[in-house]
């Protein structure tokens, strides 16, 4: 692996982030907090050299469909800062975690060799 992202994970992020949240759509927060930080640990581990980025890629999404409702509903409630925070957080700890255990598991392979 020559450490590159290909350019189609990008899109792939942004439609597999609009699943997760059109699937969670009615679940408790941690439940999405939770989705998404194995969808970033998927891509992180996919494509370790993009990391913890994964998780804004994933987050945009909601996070713009959560500032839309705001601005057009003109209130902030606590449930929309917890999603506009802690998704891309999850998400990006996620996308860490994967990219860290793939590096860890090339490592080994190559002690093992």
């Amino acid at each position: 692996m020559d450490g590159k992202t290909p350019i189609y994970a990008y899109p792939l992020a942004l439609l597999g982030g609009g699943v997760a949240m059109f699937t969670f759509l009615d679940a408790p927060v941690f439940a999405l907090y939770l989705a998404y930080a194995v969808l970033g640990a998927l891509f992180g581990a996919l494509w370790p050299a993009t990391s913890w980025r994964w998780g804004v890629w994933l987050a945009i999404p909601i996070v713009g469909t959560v500032v839309t409702g705001v601005v057009s509903e003109g209130t902030l409630r606590t449930v929309d800062l917890l999603v506009m925070i802690g998704v891309p957080v999850f998400a990006g700890a996620g996308g860490y975690a994967g990219a860290q255990f793939r590096a860890r598991k090339g490592a080994e392979e190559v002690q093992g060799a």
